[in-house]
């Protein structure tokens, strides 16, 4: 059987035997640590108005809020920078990952509140349509000689988009809190 020539000091029944023979290693294996260092991870919080994000999000270590909406009134004490549009954001994310500016940006913040997803994500959108000249994602775009081109898939683009900026953050360590609506935007 093809299962059984998979290299080995005895036979294997499955590749499923094979394959936890590779990652299994004689000895003491690695061991999980759990830490307090939030560098680099992205927090999800999510649920109804009033219910407590933006205090709990702007709780955690040197926070800056990056206003997608209105929402920061209650809180006094936290750096904050209105978003209007996508290259807003884009704009933030270069100076707190440029290598020239990014030692500056830790010393201000370690935590980005993004407030709230849904407005991030439909700045998002709106840039990825404009930049291919469609008015939704699920349009196809005109190429060169005017005909409609199905060949570049909007959706992902914007997913693209959305990861490269946050990615660049999380990468260069800021921590990211997501606050999210529960029944999704209303702004107020």
């Amino acid at each position: 059987s093809p299962y059984n020539s998979c290299p080995s000091s005895k036979p294997m029944n499955t590749i499923f035997d094979w394959e936890m023979n590779s990652f299994i290693k004689p000895g003491n294996p690695p061991v999980s640590r759990v830490t307090s260092d939030l560098s680099g991870v992205a927090i999800l919080l999510w649920g109804a108005n009033g219910t407590g994000k933006t205090p709990i999000a702007c709780g955690m270590p040197k926070p800056y809020y990056l206003a997608f909406e209105s929402g920061l009134t209650g809180i006094d004490g936290v750096p904050y920078a209105p978003m209007k549009s996508w290259k807003d954001f884009v704009s933030f994310v270069k100076w707190a990952t440029s290598p020239v500016t990014t030692e500056k940006a830790h010393e201000i913040c370690q935590t980005v509140v993004l407030d709230t997803l849904d407005v991030m994500a439909d700045y998002c959108i709106d840039y990825t349509c404009a930049r291919f000249n469609v008015s939704a994602l699920g349009e196809t775009r005109l190429n060169a000689e005017g005909k409609r081109d199905g060949s570049i898939n909007l959706y992902t683009e914007f997913g693209r988009e959305f990861r490269r900026q946050t990615r660049a953050l999380r990468n260069a360590g800021f921590t990211l809190v997501y606050i999210a609506h529960d029944g999704g935007y209303r702004d107020e």
